[in-house]
């Protein structure tokens, strides 16, 4: 019965570092998208036409 005492225990011990890898990865996962979440994203968008449009005539073209 010795050996069931050791093998359970190993068990236990490799679960138990498994179970650590799983939940520290977790942890950054849930971290990165935390910042992400509250990361200011600016997007910049312009019309194609009355781009092409105004380099034609030489008009300046600004549009926010």
């Amino acid at each position: 019965m010795d050996w069931v005492h050791i093998f359970s225990a190993v068990t236990t011990t490799v679960a138990t570092v498994v179970l650590a890898a799983f939940n520290i990865k977790y942890v950054r996962l849930v971290r990165k998208m935390l910042i992400s979440a509250h990361r200011p994203e600016i997007i910049v968008d312009y019309k194609w036409i009355e781009l092409l449009s105004s380099l034609k005539t030489g008009d300046s073209f600004c549009s926010l």
